[in-house]
């Protein structure tokens, strides 16, 4: 309606009514729910109506008195529907964030069809026109952008719609209007939107990401394989030093003092024995330890042969049996870690050493099998418990820290024996 202020409501013959107001003339089509509004430019005497100054007559001729006179007229003279000239495309502005300026386009520079917006653009404002002297502040307008909105908006009397930080995407903002009777533009206004993607969301930005993250991951892949291959190359120039150098001397030094015990006095003897006792004792744990960091000799196989032949050297020289049952284990020869191995191996010599030093036991059980879940390495004697044994050594707080240095857990029983149960999390 063109006011608020209601003056006189009359009906007309289909029951639609006529309504003066303060400032105009209204007419509303029930059916239709629109209104027409009339003022001075379409013949009223004035805009402002009086109160109980109304009449209609038999013929259908309507009388409304104003501040200038009276208007009469009847329904078919004035109702009429007009067709609108199309709305015209005038330009848009906003303000661009990178630049820190705001920009305005005069749609007599907009060259390609479709309106470019940049990503950096914090908001933008579209601007029409309908090319109509009628009361042109009457008019109104609705819009929808296709693609971001599903229904249209009433924007009022206001000849524009901003929008601010688009998704980026291709959109269609379409644009209708009517006057202030009511009638609508001939077509329907549509203007192309294209809001550019930033530059770290296009296609091209992350190829060359992913392709640098790949290369990156090859890098630092290739650089921890060469370091691998170097750590496995020094192990097995160290095993190889120490088995060939040191050994030959230690073997040497063994000869040398066995000869010079052949001429020595019974007291020297004594000692020349100790020496070369000593001296094979460190040639036997100097192969122990060459053989676990030599990478040549990493496999699950090559740890059970290494078991076998530590039990044979150690127990049978003291007239005790063992049985190792290793069946359980997967029969693919898994390489192993040279921290593992190394960690297994030591504890199942350092149990051997106890057994020989601690124990009274005559046979050991040895049992490997993997699980669901890991692995179970079990090392058992038949020892009886020295109930006034006072241990003052660090051999089982060592088994302890090993078994955590590979991820296991020892159990220590002494029920029927002493056990060493160690747990691994993963297979053999």
């Amino acid at each position: 309606m063109p006011d608020n202020n209601i003056v006189v409501i009359l009906t007309d013959a289909p029951d639609n009514l006529w309504i003066s107001t303060y400032n105009g003339l209204s007419y509303l089509d029930k059916k239709a729910e629109t209104f027409q509004n009339y003022y001075t430019e379409d013949g009223l005497s004035h805009n402002e109506f009086n109160y109980s100054s109304f009449f209609k007559d038999s013929q259908g001729t309507y009388y409304f008195g104003g501040m200038n006179g009276v208007s009469s007229f009847t329904s078919k003279q004035v109702i009429r529907n007009e067709t609108l000239p199309c709305l015209k495309f005038t330009g848009y502005s906003g303000y661009n964030s990178r630049l820190k300026n705001s920009y305005e386009i005069d749609s007599a520079t907009q060259e390609n069809s479709a309106i470019e917006i940049s990503p950096y653009d914090q908001y933008f404002q579209i601007n029409w026109t309908m090319p109509s002297y009628f009361h042109n502040d009457s008019n109104t307008y609705g819009t929808t952008l296709e693609g971001y909105e599903d229904r249209w908006f009433f924007q009022g009397n206001s000849p524009s719609v901003r929008y601010n930080k688009l998704p980026a995407d291709t959109y269609v903002l379409k644009i209708k209007g009517s006057d202030a009777r009511g009638n609508e533009t001939s077509s329907i206004l549509s203007i192309p939107i294209h809001v550019r993607q930033i530059y770290y969301k296009q296609w091209w930005f992350i190829t060359l990401a992913v392709v640098f993250f790949l290369g990156l991951v090859y890098a630092l892949f290739r650089y921890r394989l060469n370091q691998l291959v170097a750590m496995e190359r020094l192990r097995t120039k160290i095993s190889s030093d120490l088995h060939d150098d040191v050994g030959s001397l230690l073997s040497g030094l063994a000869m040398q003092t066995e000869l010079m015990e052949m001429n020595a006095s019974q007291e020297d003897k004594l000692k020349l024995q100790k020496i070369a006792s000593i001296s094979r004792n460190a040639i036997s744990q100097m192969r122990d330890l060459v053989w676990s960091i030599d990478n040549r000799r990493s496999t699950s196989n090559d740890l059970i042969e290494r078991v076998h032949e530590l039990a044979e050297e150690l127990l049978l020289a003291c007239d005790i049996s063992f049985s190792i049952n290793s069946e359980g284990l997967d029969q693919r020869n898994r390489k192993l870690a040279p921290q593992i191995k190394q960690n297994l191996f030591l504890i199942y010599k350092e149990a051997l050493t106890n057994l020989l030093k601690h124990s009274d036991a005559t046979n050991l059980e040895v049992t490997i099998a993997n699980q669901n879940k890991g692995c179970r390495f079990v090392i058992k004697d038949n020892g009886s418990p020295q109930e006034n044994y006072i241990s003052t050594g660090f051999g089982l707080e060592n088994i302890q820290l090993r078994a955590k240095a590979i991820g296991g857990t020892v159990i220590f029983e002494t029920k029927d024996g002493f056990a060493i149960i160690l747990k691994l999390p993963f297979n053999l």
